[in-house]
């Protein structure tokens, strides 16, 4: 007859049994698990489950049918940005990224200055400033209270600093300009206190103050 104590030493000794076989499976199906996960990856670490596969011209992993992998003829088509010409890709500036222009519009001012994000060009440097950059016009330098009637083209530089340019819109409503810099068309005042020099406006001086 079984003691207590030989009961248990059985369960003990059979669970370690089970414990003993049932190891060497699990790590065998784990390992089989991994080695499964790692074939999905090819040895340039391209995920061919998720459709990628290498291009060795760009050195990336592509999705072959949303990029084009240049062949060693069209290797020459890729310019210094990366973009394939061949595919009609051109480099846009002002976004920093590849475009077919027929799908994508390049966001310029004609000098790759994006005004939308407060970017233009000033002639006198070449280059694009922000709305909080001075661009070094040679013109006239006027003290407000002035009334400035400007043409196309006509541009203002060195305006003091925290003062505004008021222009006058054709239905009696105002519109507050700031910046050192600020191209002109239409009409504005410089308020009185204010300087600032200008190009390509005629002036009329104003009284009192504003």
């Amino acid at each position: 007859m079984l003691s207590f104590k030989n009961v248990t030493y059985t369960l003990i000794g059979a669970a370690a049994i089970v414990q003993l076989n049932l190891s060497p499976a699990s790590a065998e199906s784990l390992r089989g698990r991994q080695q499964q996960q790692r074939a999905l990856v090819d040895e340039h670490g391209c995920l061919a489950s998720a459709g990628y596969s290498y291009c060795e011209s760009t050195a990336t992993c592509i999705q072959s049918w949303v990029t084009a992998c240049p062949t060693d003829g069209q290797r020459a088509l890729v310019d210094e940005h990366g973009c394939l010409a061949s595919a009609g890709y051109s480099y846009c500036e002002s976004t920093a990224t590849c475009i077919q222009s027929w799908v994508t519009a390049c966001p310029t001012d004609g000098h790759g200055c994006l005004a939308s994000a407060g970017y233009t060009f000033c002639p006198e440097t070449n280059a694009c400033i922000r709305f909080d950059e001075n661009c070094p016009i040679k013109g006239v330098v006027m003290v407000g209270s002035k009334e400035l009637t400007c043409a196309a083209g006509a541009r203002l530089s060195d305006l003091t600093s925290e003062c505004t340019l008021v222009m006058n819109q054709s239905d009696g409503t105002t519109i507050t300009l700031a910046g050192p810099y600020i191209t002109l068309d239409g009409t504005y005042v410089l308020p009185e206190g204010c300087s600032a020099t200008v190009v390509g406006c005629t002036t009329k001086t104003l009284m009192g103050s504003f």
